[in-house]
């Protein structure tokens, strides 16, 4: 869409150019200048309005960029909160079913202090 708009501003402006350039050139006296000036007119008027259009897509894309980004970082402040949630919950669960004495692991050697020697 914005290409279709740019597109069009560009055809707006090289009409305007095309009727400049017709409207300085030396003036004849005839019948086909009333329709020239109208026509210049309304490329102006076309010119102005494609400007405008493209200001409006422009602001609205960058709207919608703001918008993402906000979304974007509220989905990640979810994501933390959601897995800081699993987390606590994770960790309540193993200190309930946790034994109370946790058994000597079986795979490693004794480990030899001064005090139980």
């Amino acid at each position: 869409m914005r290409k279709n708009i740019l597109l069009l501003a560009g055809v707006a402006v090289l009409a305007l150019g095309a009727c400049k350039k017709e409207a300085t050139a030396p003036e004849q006296t005839s019948a086909a200048d009333a329709p020239a000036a109208a026509a210049m007119e309304a490329a102006g008027a076309a010119v102005d309005n494609a400007a405008q259009a493209v200001d409006a897509a422009t602001e609205a894309a960058a709207a919608a960029t703001e918008a993402a980004g906000e979304a974007v970082d509220a989905a990640a402040q979810a994501v933390d909160a959601a897995t800081e949630a699993a987390e606590a919950a994770t960790e309540t669960a193993v200190e309930g079913t946790a034994p109370a004495e946790a058994a000597p692991a079986t795979d490693a050697p004794p480990v030899i202090t001064p005090a139980n020697q």
